[in-house]
C-alpha cells in the first residue's frame, strides 16, 4: 500500500469511528494534494463555533491525532476559517 493509501486508510477509520459521534459534526474530508510534495488537510465542518472548540478541548481530537501521528511527515497544525454559502442549490 502506498502513503497515500495508508493515509486515506487511516483518516477512514479515524473519522469513521469518532468525527461522525462528535456533537455538532456535520462532515469530515481528507484532501489529497495534487502536488504530492503539498500537505494531505484533513477539513471538519461544524454546526457552530461551540461544538468545534468542544471537540477541540475535549481531548478526544488529541487522542485521535495521537493514533495517526506515526503517518504524518510534520505535526499537524490546526487552522479555523468560517465560511458563507455563495450558491444556493437549485
Amino acid at each position: 500500500m502506498n502513503k497515500s493509501c495508508d493515509n486515506y486508510f487511516l483518516f477512514s477509520h479515524w473519522t469513521s469511528n469518532n468525527d461522525n459521534r462528535q456533537k455538532g459534526n456535520l462532515d469530515c474530508k481528507l484532501l489529497e494534494p495534487v502536488d504530492k510534495t503539498d500537505d494531505f488537510i484533513s477539513m471538519t465542518v461544524w454546526e457552530n463555533e461551540d461544538d468545534a472548540n468542544a471537540y477541540h478541548s475535549s481531548g478526544v481530537y488529541k487522542q485521535l491525532v495521537d493514533r495517526v501521528r506515526d503517518s504524518f511527515a510534520k505535526n499537524p497544525v490546526l487552522k479555523v476559517y468560517s465560511a458563507e454559502n455563495v450558491m444556493e442549490p437549485a
